[in-house]
């Protein structure tokens, strides 16, 4: 799993401090999901594809103050990071790695920051901060 950290919006995060817990909660995750949204959509045509299930897998999540786009699928990281050697079936690997998460969140960091930005500034609005 890929975390992306916010930094230098301190401008957004003062008017965040002054709402209240559960709506600064309520703001700065939705604008962190649709930030991550933009990786997990580039993850899933980047991710190499046999049956489509590692890409169907691929998932955001809000947790605190970090979005987390992942999947749960046990072969996903054998795939994104290579692997050499026996599986704990015995099986031998000589997998060179195919890295679909780090690219996607790398070619998209700009974008991601932008938009997070933009949501939080519009979530702000809303909510009258």
């Amino acid at each position: 799993m890929l975390a992306l950290k916010l930094k230098g919006l301190d401008a957004l995060v003062q008017r965040i401090e002054r709402l209240e817990a559960g709506l600064q909660e309520q703001a700065l995750g939705a604008a962190l999901y649709t930030g991550a949204l933009i990786v997990e959509a580039d993850a899933k045509v980047r991710v190499p594809k046999v049956t489509g299930t590692l890409a169907r897998s691929i998932h955001t999540e809000v947790r605190g103050a970090t979005a987390v786009v992942g999947t749960n699928v046990v072969y996903a990281r054998r795939i994104e990071y290579g692997f050499v050697g026996l599986d704990s079936l015995g099986r031998r690997y000589n997998q060179p790695p195919q890295p679909y998460l780090r690219p996607a969140l790398a070619t998209n960091r700009d974008a991601v920051l932008a938009t997070v930005a933009a949501e939080l500034r519009s979530q702000l609005a809303r909510l009258g901060a």
